[in-house]
């Protein structure tokens, strides 16, 4: 089923453009007004020419990741302009966000206002936030750094990391909670039986 489109005013540039509900953009027809020839200081001979309307070209500057088109002579991002449309104002300290985190999708049904924690929850709800061994470059697993908390001052972050052959830096960062914050620690003895078990 194909979505109907709606169209509405872009905010600031109502009589001139409009967004629709698909994420395309489009000028209006618009009537102007040209003096012309050697009397035309004198506004004696004023010509009109109509100007159509037509949907505007959009494209991506200098390989940034969102959808622009040109408007009043500078670049709009569409999300933003579907966004204030179909959402209406955007509360302070907010921003528009893609719900499915797709910049190539600025459906009015994509956009919402958000905050960058929220922008964040976005991307790992829908997979693009990688978490603990998912990361590229983790020197832990979930295990071993539930284990590593839960082990939090009965063992040096020294002894710790050369058990594990990473660097006290990584313990420490385990130990302060800015990493990892999703593993919940495993009890000291088990712990231990962890550690002995991969330091084998």
């Amino acid at each position: 089923m194909i979505d109907a489109e709606e169209w509405r005013p872009v905010v600031g540039h109502e009589k001139a453009y409009e967004v629709s509900s698909l994420g395309r953009v489009r000028s209006l027809d618009r009537v102007i007004e040209r003096a012309m020839g050697w009397k035309a200081r004198h506004g004696e001979l004023v010509v009109t020419k109509t100007i159509r309307g037509k949907i505007l070209k959009p494209q991506r500057l200098d390989g940034r990741r969102y959808w622009t088109v040109t408007i009043g002579g500078r670049p709009r991002k569409i999300h933003h302009l579907v966004g204030a449309a179909f959402c209406g104002p955007k509360p302070e300290g907010h921003f528009w966000l893609h719900r499915n985190d797709d910049a190539d999708n600025n459906r009015a049904t994509n956009i919402r206002p958000g905050t960058r924690g929220d922008n964040v929850q976005d991307a790992k709800a829908n997979g693009r936030f990688p978490l603990g061994s998912e990361r590229r470059g983790a020197k832990l697993n979930e295990r071993s750094a539930a284990a590593v908390l839960g082990l939090k001052g009965a063992v040096s972050q020294n002894e710790l990391a050369a058990a594990i052959g990473v660097s006290a830096s990584t313990i420490q960062a385990v130990h302060d909670r800015r990493t990892w914050k999703h593993v919940r620690a495993i009890p000291a003895p088990e712990g231990f039986a962890y550690l002995r078990e991969i330091a084998v």
